[in-house]
């Protein structure tokens, strides 16, 4: 994977496990990367900008800036039962974005079904009725519109993704399905 086709500035929102194993291949490839964490001061030293994002507080004038130059945003913030949180508070700085050409949403194998042992893949239904399929899917719902609402921006074509994480997903296959999104 050239770097060369990867974004120049990623931000994660949640630098929970998930989080931090991207941005670490990210940083590897070149790539700048911020994200968000409830307290940056616990937080490993491992070159990754940290900004705090507390949903009972408004954004710091730092991160919106980091928004405002991120041309890629991931977010892996767990879903409450209105949705994503993250998106709640930060949509505003989205929307208004000059740099932001890729969004995506780390979401998870809930939101399908019980399949009894059947496969799963991109054309698959989501079809969860339980609390955390269904939030999940609200989430991504509220990302795609995020994307729908940027406009036909021809930088903005393919603005959305939703990444589909599972329990048993091992992490080069994790990794290597969001690093080919952003490739984009």
């Amino acid at each position: 994977m050239s770097p060369a086709t990867l974004p120049s500035r990623v931000l994660i929102l949640g630098l929970g496990w998930s989080g931090r194993v991207l941005a670490q291949h990210l940083q590897a490839l070149g790539v700048r990367v911020a994200g968000t964490v409830r307290d940056p001061s616990s937080a490993p030293d491992d070159g990754v900008l940290r900004h705090p994002l507390h949903i009972d507080a408004p954004p710091s004038p730092a991160l919106l800036d980091e928004i405002a130059q991120a041309e890629a945003v991931l977010c892996s913030v767990p879903p409450d039962a209105e949705g994503d949180p993250a998106l709640r508070l930060l949509l505003p700085a989205l929307r208004g974005s000059p740099a932001l050409r890729w969004v995506g949403y780390l979401s998870s194998t809930s939101v399908y079904a019980d399949r009894a042992g059947g496969w799963i893949d991109e054309s698959s239904r989501a079809d969860s009725t339980e609390a955390a399929g269904v939030q999940r899917r609200r989430a991504e719902a509220q990302w795609r519109a995020l994307a729908d609402q940027c406009g036909p921006n021809p930088q903005r074509q393919g603005l959305f993704t939703t990444v589909c994480i599972g329990y048993n997903t091992n992490t080069t296959t994790c990794i290597s399905g969001v690093m080919r999104y952003l490739k984009r």
